[in-house]
């Protein structure tokens, strides 16, 4: 008899592990969350907004420019006090879908600054299609425990828009993501094969969007979905100095699929720094 197996968030954020038509509810996974509208809500009763962060591109900002952007992060940081989780993902993307938002964004600018920054971005979104249909988009995932779905919904809309302008204010756009965009990302992330030839459907409840199949290594560091080998890798251990800034970027720019979290337990403010996590 099989295993019942529950997908923690941390795997259901990171993976991909689908189903054609209308799904039945299938017994050998289970996702931990009640529903999805403009939170999602958990069977822990844990309430969760997501947000769409737009990265920067360090490569191309001086270090007072990066000091800046350092200070903003910690602003957004600080200004919430619950759990925090930072996602960075490896998604397939359209490239003439993105080429034509900069474009969008170009003719509706008047700062020759930004105007240079979105050209940039443009010709690196190009260089990268050559050689991979992947690029990385960052997540961040804020959570509060409330008695009811208002009182989450209030606490953490207040949060949005202080981190929003925390991070907008040096040109890190943020956007809150709904019911559509964020069954999509998990049916995506959960499906990453399938998911490009049959996209997410309207009418398609949390258990059609679940996989039809997935191995689990006994090992347990080993996932195979859709003929993809994942494991995970967990970092306990941090050296006591590192660059000040982009100190993870060697990461970032690994060849392949990659997915990190990064998720930030409420302690004492006065203790915590600034991860650096700018590309």
């Amino acid at each position: 008899m099989k295993e019942k197996i529950q997908i923690s968030d941390f795997i259901k954020d990171l993976l991909g592990i689908k189903s054609k038509g209308k799904k039945t509810i299938k017994g050998d996974f289970t996702l931990p969350i009640e529903s999805i509208s403009d939170l999602i809500e958990c069977k822990d009763g844990i309430y969760k907004i997501v947000l769409k962060v737009s990265p920067v591109n360090g490569e191309l900002l001086s270090y007072d420019s990066l000091e800046m952007i350092s200070d903003s992060i910690q602003g957004a940081l600080a200004s919430f006090d619950g759990r925090v989780g930072i996602y960075i993902q490896s998604e397939f993307v359209d490239i003439n879908t993105n080429i034509a938002n900069i474009e969008i964004l170009k003719s509706e600018l008047n700062s020759e600054i930004k105007l240079v920054l979105l050209e940039e971005q443009k010709k690196h979104i190009l260089s990268m299609a050559g050689r991979s249909r992947n690029v990385l988009n960052f997540y961040t995932v804020l959570e509060a425990k409330e008695d009811n779905f208002n009182s989450a919904r209030e606490r953490l809309n207040d949060a949005y828009l202080s981190f929003k302008n925390e991070l907008e204010a040096q040109d890190m756009y943020v956007d809150q993501m709904f019911e559509k965009d964020i069954k999509s990302l998990l049916y995506m992330r959960m499906n990453p094969e399938s998911s490009q030839s049959e996209p997410l459907r309207e009418d398609w409840e949390l258990e059609n969007i679940l996989p039809e199949n997935a191995k689990i290594y006994k090992d347990g560091r080993h996932i195979e979905i859709e003929n993809r080998i994942y494991r995970f890798f967990s970092i306990i251990k941090y050296p006591r100095t590192v660059e000040r800034y982009r100190w993870p970027r060697k990461v970032f720019n690994t060849k392949g699929d990659i997915n990190i979290a990064i998720i930030l337990t409420p302690k004492n403010k006065a203790t915590m720094n600034c991860v650096g996590l700018l590309l």
